[in-house]
């Protein structure tokens, strides 16, 4: 369990070079740590303050060397100063998990900086989505678990966006505690389906879910995350489907950015689109009985399909037209010939 949340970030922008560039950049970078162990004699009777001036102190050199390989704000970097800073605070005695919520450009800066790294920033990040482009998503799910401290009060929620085999997109939403289940599907529109294919391969998730980055961790009254993707890999032979699972650990941390962003594309799949089915049920769980939770007990039943229309009658909601025979009209003139009802 953690003892104290401290908040960090730099007073004053750190300066940093590029790989190759002699001009100096300046960035900006801030988030919190959550402390389970430091030295108590070492920081006095102001651990928060002591801890807070360590992290930021610490910011300058873990920045250093990031840009050997990559420009330092490319894509998935602030995941990486996260867990230099928490290897860096170990080393003074302090054990944490680090979330960084803040990492940009000075915006002195920003504007050179774009105009000399922009272009290769993108190239990057137009390569990543291109490698995974060759195997495309079928499935994308966003799962959330919420861990209470107390039997009968945990739940979870899921987010999945599938691409069927018929070429349509659907979203299911489903809930599940000791209390309640729910479960809604939705018909995606083809501009949010390809918001959500976009997401996953821009973000690299089944490449981030493979590289064992650390996340928080908690032990109890917490709600962790989890983004799983699967991909048709038959280019590649053996198993078509292969799905990864990236552990986002507590929710809202360590990949707090790709989570709001994903909780914002389900957020306008649903806003879009059109809600299909549905059910939802309280099943007595572990409070027992057929009391409380069990008695309001509702599974919604499919709706039947509507009977075929015999040959020459009109459909349901419509009528018939007397002069051309026409069965699909609604209106009060025949939609073909315009006959009067």
């Amino acid at each position: 369990m953690y003892s104290i949340r401290v908040n960090f970030g730099t007073v004053r922008p750190v300066p940093f070079r590029e790989s190759g560039c002699d001009r100096e950049f300046l960035m900006r970078a801030g988030g919190y740590a959550l402390v389970s162990e430091f030295d108590a004699e070492k920081f006095g009777g102001d651990a928060y303050n002591g801890i807070k001036e360590l992290a930021t102190r610490l910011i300058p050199d873990c920045v250093a060397g990031m840009t050997e390989e990559k420009p330092l704000m490319c894509p998935g970097n602030d995941s990486v100063l996260a867990s230099r800073l928490e290897d860096a605070l170990s080393k003074e005695g302090v054990r944490a998990r680090v979330a960084i919520k803040l990492f940009a450009i000075d915006q002195s800066k920003s504007d050179e900086y774009a105009e000399l790294f922009g272009e290769k920033i993108a190239e990057i990040a137009k390569e990543t989505a291109a490698q995974a482009a060759h195997f495309p998503v079928v499935s994308l799910c966003y799962s959330r678990s919420s861990h209470g401290m107390m039997a009968g009060t945990c739940s979870h929620s899921s987010d999945t966006i599938e691409w069927n085999g018929d070429g349509t997109v659907t979203l299911t939403s489903a809930y599940g505690s000791s209390a309640s289940n729910s479960r809604s599907v939705y018909s995606v529109t083809p501009e949010a389906a390809e918001k959500a294919r976009e997401f996953a391969e821009k973000n690299g998730i089944a490449e981030l879910s493979t590289q064992g980055i650390p996340t928080a961790l908690c032990y109890d009254n917490f709600t962790s995350a989890t983004i799983s993707v699967t991909r048709d890999e038959s280019a590649r032979g053996g198993d078509r489907f292969e799905t990864y699972t990236l552990n986002c650990g507590p929710s809202g941390m360590t990949f707090g950015r790709i989570e709001k962003e994903l909780s914002d594309i389900i957020a306008e799949c649903i806003r879009t689109g059109e809600y299909v089915t549905g059910s939802m049920s309280n099943p007595a769980g572990n409070f027992g009985g057929p009391g409380l939770f069990g008695m309001f007990s509702y599974d919604k039943p499919a709706a039947p399909e509507p009977p075929e229309p015999a040959e020459g009658e009109a459909e349901p909601g419509c009528w018939k037209c007397s002069k051309c025979g026409y069965t699909k009209n609604t209106g009060k003139f025949c939609a073909e010939c315009g006959n009067s009802r």
